[in-house]
């Protein structure tokens, strides 16, 4: 294993791609915090799926927010194991 050549950590946050990575995280878990979730979708009042409006947004930025993470830690694990 000598010849093994290690590469970087895909998440460090010091790295671009990392930097990248933590923005986009920060963006999402923004948009279903109080202040921004009431400003975004307590405003309109339709109905989606049978939820209001403001449920259903919240509902899909935390799906999209849940596959963000699994998407961010296969990509760590996946250079672990290399």
């Amino acid at each position: 294993m000598p010849n093994v050549k290690k590469r970087g950590v895909w998440f460090v946050p010091r790295s671009t791609r990392g930097k990248v990575t933590m923005i986009i995280w920060l963006i999402f878990f923004a948009l279903v915090q109080y202040p921004l979730i009431t400003l975004a979708a307590g405003k309109l009042h339709p109905y989606v799926l049978g939820l209001p409006f403001n449920f259903f947004y919240w509902w899909i930025m935390f799906l999209i927010l849940i596959f963000l993470e699994i998407i961010f830690a296969w990509k760590v694990w996946e250079m672990k194991e290399e």
